[in-house]
């Protein structure tokens, strides 16, 4: 688990019911956060499995110079994204967060339309 004190940047939300899919949880967390984003320019990171944070302090995921970078299990599952920090700091992500339509996405399907949506 996260230690929640070792490093003051890092948020973390928790809920009582986590919500179904990547994009719900994704749109929930930008809702929490969308003053803190707009307050501060750094990169956002999710991860949404938590053996992902530890790989992700270790450097071992893979960043590109894009706005938006995705990681996907086995099974086609989100398990990690990133938004660049101009991105997420920036007023269009609270805007995609709060207008995009999550029932019935898939995890890729959501990444395809946040990659498509900030790229270019």
């Amino acid at each position: 688990m996260h230690d929640r004190q070792a490093d003051a940047d890092v948020a973390v939300v928790d809920y009582l019911q986590v919500p179904g899919s990547a994009a719900e949880l994704f749109c929930s967390a930008i809702r929490f956060l969308r003053y803190r984003l707009g307050r501060r320019i750094e990169p956002l990171v999710m991860a949404f499995d938590e053996s992902v944070i530890e790989a992700r302090a270790a450097d071992t995921l893979p960043v590109a110079n894009t706005p938006v970078s995705t990681g996907f299990d086995d099974e086609d599952r989100l398990i990690w994204l990133q938004i660049d920090e101009i991105t997420a700091s920036g007023p269009l992500l609270p805007v995609f967060a709060d207008t995009i339509r999550c029932e019935g996405l898939t995890d890729r399907q959501f990444a395809d339309l946040l990659s498509s949506g900030f790229e270019g």
